[in-house]
C-alpha cells in the first residue's frame, strides 16, 4: 500500500480517513508492507513517516519500503514492490493512487487497486484528468489581469 495519496495527503502530510479505513480493513485479514516516497535513515533513527504513523495509531503493518536513491523516480514503486517480493513477501495486491503507476504494475503483472480520492487526488492522477496546455499569451495576460486587479484593491490601502 502506498502512503503518499492513500493514508495521507502528497502535500502537507495530513491523513486521509478513507485510506486510513481501507488500511485497517485490509490489516485483519493481510500482511501490509508500505510504500513510501521517502528515505531511509542511514542511521537507522526512525524517519518522519515512522513517527507520523505511530503518531496516527497505524501499527499494524509489518514493514515500510522506503525509496532508494539508485532508482529513477518513475519507477519507484515498481521497484518497491519488486524488492519486496525478492525478499520473500507474498505480493497480492498493490494499492496505489498515480493511476500511471498503477498501469506501470498491472504491465509487470501484478494485481492493483488503484484508490482516487476527490479531494486529496493530485489532479493528473484523476480518471478524467485531461491536459491541455495553455498558451504562453494566455498565462502572460493572466498575470497581468491579476496583477492590475491586485493594485486596484482598496484592501491594500487600509491599515
Amino acid at each position: 500500500m502506498a502512503v503518499e495519496g492513500i493514508l495521507r495527503k502528497p502535500v502537507g502530510g495530513q491523513p486521509i480517513r478513507e485510506g486510513i479505513d481501507l488500511y485497517y480493513g485490509l490489516a485483519t485479514r493481510a500482511k501490509l508492507l508500505l510504500l513510501t516516497e521517502q528515505r531511509a535513515k542511514p542511521d537507522g533513527e526512525d524517519t518522519e513517516l515512522a513517527n507520523w504513523l505511530m503518531i496516527e495509531g497505524m501499527n499494524e503493518h509489518s514493514q515500510i519500503i522506503y525509496a532508494d536513491l539508485i532508482w529513477p523516480p518513475e519507477d519507484r514503486v515498481l521497484n518497491q514492490v519488486n524488492k519486496a517480493r525478492a525478499s520473500g513477501h507474498d505480493v497480492s495486491l498493490v494499492i496505489e493512487s498515480d493511476p500511471a503507476v498503477s498501469a506501470q504494475l498491472l504491465q509487470a503483472g501484478y494485481n492493483v487497486l488503484t484508490f482516487s480520492h476527490t479531494e486529496y487526488a493530485i489532479p493528473i492522477w484523476r480518471p478524467d484528468y485531461r491536459h491541455h496546455a495553455s498558451p504562453w499569451d494566455d498565462l502572460v495576460n493572466r498575470v497581468k489581469t491579476e496583477a492590475l486587479l491586485r493594485a486596484k484593491d482598496a484592501r491594500r490601502d487600509e491599515e
